[in-house]
């Protein structure tokens, strides 16, 4: 059976379509306001939410189920836009969606284990991190439950990017290595323009 691909106007469409989600659930978030109304308060005064009330419902439910992981949802609407320019076929749909999925588990409960004193409006992690987080903070206590949360996140990237730990690793080192070179010829350029 042959594989159908998206016109290159129907991908432009849908990677416009999901930058303007991206922008939005952006929005929504960064102004997300606890006297908002929300599905479990009436809220009070004018709303703060840049995106309105729907913005504000949206926020509430997302920092309750997954705390500060909610913006992980934004990087994905960028992630799949610019995979929609480029043209990128996504094989292996199971294996990203199970890496995806452990990937927002576990940096949910890394934000319930490193920030369970924080006071603000919503759990770091949300409800989604309070559960896992603290059974593994429990179960493993503070260090073998991080030791733990982050191999299965590291694990979750190589499931997500298709990438053998190796290359991962070397990937990782050029990028670093190409990062301290370019800044290297920056710095070097700055001192000639200020020297006498």
């Amino acid at each position: 059976m042959a594989v159908r691909t998206l016109s290159s106007r129907v991908r432009d469409l849908v990677a416009f379509l999901l930058a303007a989600t991206a922008v939005l659930l952006l929005l929504l978030l960064v102004t997300y306001h606890p006297a908002d109304p929300s599905v479990n308060s009436a809220g009070e005064g004018p709303i703060q939410n840049w995106v309105g009330v729907v913005g504000a419902i949206l926020a509430d439910l997302l920092y309750q189920a997954v705390g500060w992981g909610a913006h992980l949802g934004v990087v994905a609407a960028i992630v799949f836009a610019v995979v929609m320019v480029r043209g990128i076929e996504l094989g292996g749909a199971t294996s990203r969606a199970i890496g995806a999925t452990m990937g927002v588990v576990s940096i949910c409960a890394l934000f319930e284990l490193s920030l369970h004193e924080w006071d603000g409006p919503f759990l770091p992690g949300g409800l989604l991190g309070a559960a896992v987080g603290g059974a593994a903070r429990k179960l493993l206590s503070y260090v073998g439950s991080a030791i733990v949360l982050i191999a299965v996140l590291v694990s979750a990237l190589f499931l997500v990017l298709r990438l053998s730990p190796r290359e991962l690793a070397v990937g990782t080192w050029r990028a670093i290595r190409r990062t301290a070179i370019a800044f290297g010829g920056f710095a070097r350029g700055i001192r000639r323009e200020i020297s006498p």
